[in-house]
């Protein structure tokens, strides 16, 4: 398996606009996202271009609850499939 360095709360490297980022990131997450412990690991795999976390997550919060002609149940049923055809756990 592969190992990616992240940084999440807590950490030495984690500055101010990372932190920023995180915040970011989470916006406008559906509540059913949510979880304890800080960050999930696929949004800290991110962490080490603060940038990119905060388009990439962004942009991915728009396809879910951003206008469509599609509902939300449709759109997360399409992420499902999508994922389980990559076997992907997420």
């Amino acid at each position: 398996m592969a190992w990616i360095k992240t940084i999440g709360p807590g950490d030495p490297d984690m500055t101010p606009e990372l932190l920023e980022a995180y915040k970011a990131a989470g916006q406008n997450r559906p509540q059913e996202y949510g979880g304890p412990g800080g960050p999930s690991n696929i949004i800290r795999s991110h962490s080490l271009d603060k940038d990119l976390l905060r388009t990439a997550f962004q942009a991915g919060m728009h396809l879910i609850n951003g206008p469509s002609p599609l509902s939300r149940a449709e759109r997360e049923m399409i992420a499902t499939v999508v994922s389980a055809a990559n076997r992907c756990f997420y």
